[in-house]
């Protein structure tokens, strides 16, 4: 099997860097270099990205993952690849389409597997992802995607609560995770469910610190920039997620990401959008494996801020 190594640095424009390859731990005539060169940060992360985008997936939910990210990072997905067939974003983007579409069930919800139940998170998940690859002009059936968000207004009729565990060892009673992106996805699709997110709002003890970000970030979507400014909370700190491995596959780096994600969208000039994204970049470094929820979110919202970025007038 190949072995893949990689480091990353940066160098000055205008100024002269010499990269040194340590290749003695290999056989002679064996070992392959690749460069790449590119004004986005998250590079650093590539090894990340390439793992995202190459490993054969199954479930709804990675092939979502392996999907998204690529409508922000496709130039760079291709030049990480090593396999004309992998090299193919538009081709990962269709087939996640196409999944979504093949494993939705006749109430409108997607399942995670082929012959499963119906999956909240999953359903979600793929609505926002098939709104956003609409944007990127990809074609997106319209029927597709309203049976999706009817079904996602129709979960949120339920107010249950459900145990949340975090900092460690602490828990509370919270509304499940899926509601606020539910809120959010809708929003952006332009079919806020206003009474719902008023509930929300008038309960903020209910609500995880990333749903609070996402239900406030509805609201400013939803044209009411004063309400966004009302709820969204001072900065990210104070709660951490123990991570979960099912439902909706939160953790402290997911967790971050799909804040931060969701706050660049409205407000990329945000205080609290520098110390944030940093903090997910630095996080991205610090394990050898990551689940597909936390490379998705994290690449997309690091993806979001880069473009932001080359969007600005503003010189160093």
């Amino acid at each position: 099997p190949l072995q893949i190594v990689t480091s990353s640095g940066s160098v000055t424009a205008g100024k002269a860097q010499q990269i040194s390859v340590n290749a003695a731990d290999f056989l002679p005539g064996s070992v392959k270099h690749q460069i790449v060169i590119s004004r986005n940060p998250t590079l650093e992360s590539a090894e990340l990205l390439r793992y995202l985008v190459q490993y054969p997936y199954g479930c709804t939910e990675q092939v979502i993952s392996a999907a998204f990210p690529q409508l922000y990072y496709g130039d760079l997905a291709k030049q990480l690849s090593r396999d004309p067939q992998t090299a193919n974003v538009n081709r990962h983007i269709i087939e996640a389409i196409r999944t979504i579409k093949l494993r939705q069930l006749y109430n409108g919800a997607v399942m995670l597997w082929d012959n499963g139940e119906a999956h909240w998170w999953t359903t979600i998940y793929a609505a926002h992802f098939l709104l956003e690859a609409k944007k990127a002009g990809f074609d997106v059936d319209d029927d597709l995607v309203n049976t999706l968000l009817g079904y996602i207004n129709s979960r949120l009729r339920n107010k249950t609560l459900v145990d949340y565990y975090y900092n460690r060892d602490q828990k509370k009673k919270i509304a499940p995770k899926e509601v606020a992106y539910s809120l959010y996805v809708l929003a952006l699709a332009s079919r806020p469910n206003v009474s719902a997110m008023n509930y929300y709002k008038a309960s903020p003890a209910n609500l995880s610190l990333d749903s609070k970000y996402l239900l406030s970030v509805a609201y400013a979507i939803s044209g009411d920039r004063r309400k966004f400014s009302e709820f969204l909370p001072a900065s990210f700190s104070g709660e951490e997620s123990v991570p979960q491995t099912g439902g909706s596959f939160y953790s402290p780096i997911r967790y971050e990401a799909i804040a931060l994600n969701a706050l660049v969208e409205v407000d990329p000039g945000n205080a609290q959008i520098p110390l944030m994204a940093k903090h997910v970049a630095d996080q991205l470094k610090n394990r050898s494996w990551y689940s597909t929820q936390e490379c998705a979110f994290s690449f997309l919202a690091l993806g979001k801020l880069a473009r932001s970025a080359e969007k600005s007038t503003v010189t160093a």
